[in-house]
């Protein structure tokens, strides 16, 4: 018996084991030819905070400095090995600095990166924080949102989602609410082809803090749908004050009229208030809205 359970464990962490190396994410960048007019020059910038910067592509490597976050970065050559940390599979990368050359793995260098429209001086880095298999084989991915100043990291914000793509993450203002600074989306895209669904993540970002708000989801197909939308104040249809959550419902099996043979879609609006840390809901009752559809 005993036996019989060792080998039942075994097999359990060979099939983690692949399960793992089929679903680990790699972070990959361009890298620019040594030979490069100025103007076409790109730059990407430091996800993490105080990364060495080494002589060769690997950690044995000698430290020849330390980076702050959100350092500029020219990408000039990819390593031949890769190395897996936390989940996450990336090549080592030549980098140049306004004063330091040297290795540094790619997992320390954002996605993403744009400024607050309400600070200029405040930027964001985006980018995986970690991709780990859960027992039932599920990959289970964190991303990370950090926010810096001159070199110097304000907050950081780790979340989880099935798949954020970096050209996803907008920065869209603060819609009119005048206590919040930044609202930032997150757009997480569909994976299946039936009964689709995709998901947008709203982080507010005030008083040098940010602010998991909420996840909307949209689905939709030929027989079902639910959306989720909010309505700011400075959209055509907003309230001074006030975010608006417009839900909708919809099943065709189920919300055909007798009389007309239209589909009944019903949506809903519900109106939230923001205190500065989170969405409270208003006491106005919510309203309800209406649509008939061709059948």
């Amino acid at each position: 018996m005993r036996n019989l359970k060792n080998s039942m464990f075994i097999l359990w962490m060979i099939v983690m084991a692949n399960s793992f190396a089929q679903t680990t994410p790699e972070v990959n960048f361009a890298t620019m030819e040594n030979q490069v007019f100025p103007e076409e020059v790109s730059y990407q910038y430091l996800l993490a905070d105080k990364v060495f910067l080494r002589d060769c592509p690997t950690t044995d490597c000698k430290k020849r400095a330390v980076l702050d976050i959100g350092s500029k970065l020219i990408l000039w050559e990819k390593s031949k090995n890769q190395e897996t940390i936390n989940g996450i599979t990336s090549n080592w990368y030549r980098v140049s600095t306004a004063d330091q050359k040297g290795w540094l793995w790619g997992g320390f260098i954002a996605q993403h990166s744009f400024g607050s429209q309400a600070e200029p001086n405040v930027k964001f880095v985006f980018g995986l924080e970690s991709s780990l298999v859960d027992p039932n084989g599920v990959q289970v991915k964190s991303y990370q949102m950090r926010a810096f100043k001159q070199g110097i990291q304000l907050d950081k914000i780790v979340f989880a989602a099935k798949e954020i793509q970096p050209w996803g993450v907008k920065n869209i203002g603060n819609k009119g609410l005048y206590n919040v600074e930044d609202i930032i989306t997150l757009f997480t895209p569909c994976n299946d082809s039936f009964g689709c669904a995709t998901n947008m993540n709203y982080m507010f970002w005030n008083n040098g803090k940010f602010y998991h708000v909420a996840n909307l989801v949209e689905t939709l197909d030929a027989a079902y749908s639910e959306s989720e939308a909010f309505i700011f104040p400075s959209d055509m249809e907003g309230k001074t004050g006030k975010i608006i959550k417009r839900s909708g419902k919809l099943d065709s099996q189920q919300a055909i009229d007798d009389t007309s043979g239209k589909i009944k879609r019903k949506m809903t609006e519900t109106y939230y208030i923001w205190d500065g840390y989170k969405l409270l809901e208003s006491d106005i009752a919510p309203t309800i809205l209406a649509y008939e559809i061709a059948s």
